[in-house]
């Protein structure tokens, strides 16, 4: 007696079922699973690399992501009886396959981890990384921002800076590379934002005396107006503007000062 094989349709709508996946996912995955067939169709060894369960999982989970939908990725991978770096590996590469990758950026992965405090610090970050990479040995060599890694790593580094608690799991999971490349590049990163938080701070001291020096000088200036025996100096700026021009003078000297402090 042969076995009954069940249709790719049966099979989703079992495996959703399984997952508690909604009907709005389940249309999507099943218009992602002709694509993919479609896709594969001439290269069986993709296929081979997954059993029926399997790539339909991905296909819901691909829907999942596609919709801006939680999914239940655990689960998923428990059912499709897969290690979780191949199903990962076969979820990016379906992904790709399909054309449904989604840029992930600083930002995207700062509101993923609910850490939008570092958003700044990690884009600053980022940006002084790929303006270093320029420079070095590798600057015929762009680098490729398109990737995840890079936004991850440059939240990890903020995060650590700023003592925000994040899962370095799920960070190193987005970024689609192994730990050990991880723990190098953000060692690296990490580095080098240690030395823009000095030359920051060396600014600020500097833009800091500044300010107090504009202080002083603008005090001593109207202590000498005040008591009428204006130095010459003081007593050629008076002739040359009337007390509108010194008080916008005044003002422009504070609000230079004070945006070198910022």
């Amino acid at each position: 007696m042969s076995a009954v094989v069940s249709s790719p349709s049966v099979i989703l709508r079992d495996l959703s079922v399984k997952l508690g996946v909604t009907n709005s996912i389940l249309r999507k995955g099943s218009e992602i699973s002709r694509l993919l067939q479609l896709k594969i169709s001439t290269n069986s060894r993709v296929l081979q690399q997954f059993n029926d369960s399997c790539r339909h999982i991905l296909c819901l989970d691909l829907a999942a992501s596609s919709l801006g939908v939680a999914f239940d990725r655990e689960t998923a991978i428990a059912l499709s009886g897969m290690k979780k770096r191949l199903y990962l590996n076969g979820y990016h590469m379906f992904e790709k396959m399909l054309g449904l990758e989604q840029k992930i950026s600083v930002k995207t992965v700062c509101i993923q981890l609910g850490c939008s405090e570092v958003i700044e610090l990690a884009e600053s970050l980022l940006n002084r990384y790929v303006e270093e990479h320029s420079r070095g040995s590798n600057r015929n060599k762009p680098l490729d921002l398109q990737h995840p890694m890079y936004a991850a790593f440059a939240v990890y580094c903020a995060c650590r800076h700023k003592k925000v608690k994040v899962s370095k799991k799920v960070l190193v999971e987005m970024s689609r590379i192994k730990g050990t490349s991880f723990d190098k590049v953000t060692s690296e990163m990490s580095s080098l934002l240690a030395g823009m938080e000095t030359a920051k701070a060396a600014k600020k001291r500097r833009a800091t005396t500044l300010m107090d020096l504009v202080q002083e000088n603008l005090k001593d200036s109207e202590s000498r107006k005040a008591k009428g025996s204006p130095s010459e100096n003081q007593e050629e700026q008076d002739n040359a503007i009337n007390s509108s021009d010194y008080e916008t003078w005044k003002r422009r000297m504070l609000e230079e000062a004070g945006e070198a402090c910022s």
